[in-house]
């Protein structure tokens, strides 16, 4: 429930009452309930209560009907709490939903749309992970460059050998650069915030169940699927390791 006052106002009063709230195990709970105070014009300007589901849609269409009959702009999706950086993930939220939505049309499933949606992000960004890992791999000739780093030790000044070796940990400090493995990973970051304040906020996942999951708005219960990524997680850095194991036993 909204209420639109038909004039800006400077100001509105709040006024707070704290209350006991029973729990299900016999126990209350102190809580507050805090009540604002629109004021009422005397000139028979219109005032506008909105009253109905925080839906993008709906909200957008309001927002325009309102507009116009108070004759000055209202914005209702400021309704929807994104949190920090709310205006990139309020940006990136619509389209987010808009193909999560067009996914649960043709599969007739949230649950199955988000995981396209999912797979669909994971390939577009694919090349930057790919590139990602490359960096990181190249990241291991650092060790190199520590090798060759006290190589230059007692040599002096005036030594020709030493420029050559600056010249080489350079180069090994270029292509092992850290920052090239993790910037990739930042780019993709702000669409992945998005897509979970979407899922969060949005009315269209409230009370959906998938699964195991009863809703999908408020996340696994049961805490499985946080499980099975931190074990999906240990499986990937074992298989990394393999061939590396598998060359030291070769030599």
């Amino acid at each position: 429930m909204v209420a639109i006052p038909g004039q800006t106002v400077s100001g509105l009063e709040y006024r707070t009452i704290k209350f006991e709230y029973p729990e299900p195990d016999g126990k209350k709970e102190l809580r507050y309930l805090i009540t604002g105070y629109v004021p009422i014009p005397t000139d028979g300007s219109t005032d506008v209560l909105y009253v109905g589901p925080k839906d993008h849609d709906i909200l957008s269409a309001a927002n325009a009907q309102i507009s116009s009959e108070l004759h000055r702009p209202v914005d209702l999706d400021g309704l929807f709490n994104y949190g920090w950086f709310a205006g990139m993930k309020r940006a990136l939220a619509y389209p987010i939903l808009g193909s999560i939505n067009w996914f649960q049309r043709i599969t007739g499933s949230y649950g199955i749309a988000i995981i396209l949606f999912t797979i669909l992000l994971y390939s577009l960004f694919f090349p930057l992970k790919w590139r990602s890992s490359k960096s990181m791999k190249k990241a291991q000739n650092l060790r190199a460059h520590e090798r060759v780093a006290g190589k230059d030790q007692g040599m002096k000044q005036n030594d020709p050998r030493l420029k050559d070796l600056q010249k080489e940990q350079l180069l090994l400090m270029k292509e092992g650069n850290p920052l090239g493995g993790c910037l990739p990973l930042l780019i993709q970051m702000p669409f992945l915030f998005a897509l979970y304040s979407a899922i969060t906020v949005s009315i269209d996942f409230r009370a959906v169940s998938f699964l195991w999951i009863p809703d999908l708005s408020a996340g696994d219960p049961y805490h499985l699927l946080e499980i099975l990524m931190a074990v999906s997680m240990v499986v990937l850095q074992l298989l990394r390791l393999l061939p590396r194991q598998i060359q030291c036993s070769e030599r």
